[in-house]
């Protein structure tokens, strides 16, 4: 057996179908340089985490420029179980917040409250059809930084 080959009954081969169309449909969303972009919201979606931990994921469709249609990816991963478990809602609550809504949080330390309210601000945008100017640069450890620094109304 192959080095990979060990690892086939590990994939549903399907969704591996789907989800490298999905990279090749989307340009991959990588190879967007640091930079500001007229951005659409996509999606708002909470999901697990690789490993099991909760995480709002946030998809990002440019609208205009030289990487029209390329996407940004923005995932706020929770642990529960983590001492970071406070900064890592905080940051979430605070892109969340950034979005151009009056919608409040009721109780930031519920994750069903959170859900609730992301889908709810996912569902404002739509209806107003929000667009956003969004800065994307790394920090100093090479992550990435997300800034919506205007909020569009359509």
């Amino acid at each position: 057996m192959s080095v990979f080959g060990k690892f086939n009954d590990k994939i549903n081969k399907e969704q591996l179908k789907k989800d490298i169309q999905d990279a090749k449909d989307n340009k991959g969303g990588s190879d967007v340089p640091e930079g500001t972009y007229e951005v659409e919201v996509e999606k708002i979606e909470c999901k697990e985490s690789k490993k099991f931990d909760p995480m709002l994921s946030i998809w990002l469709n440019i609208i205009s420029g030289e990487h029209k249609g390329q996407k940004l990816f923005i995932n706020f991963v929770m642990q529960p179980q983590s001492q970071y478990i406070g900064f890592q809602m905080h940051k979430a609550i605070t892109f969340l917040e950034s979005l151009g809504t009056d919608l409040e949080l009721k109780d930031n330390t519920d994750l069903e409250e959170l859900e609730k309210w992301a889908n709810k601000i996912f569902d404002e945008i739509q209806s107003k059809g929000l667009e956003f100017e969004v800065k994307f640069s790394k920090d100093k450890k090479g992550y990435d930084v997300y800034e919506i620094t205007e909020v569009f109304e359509g």
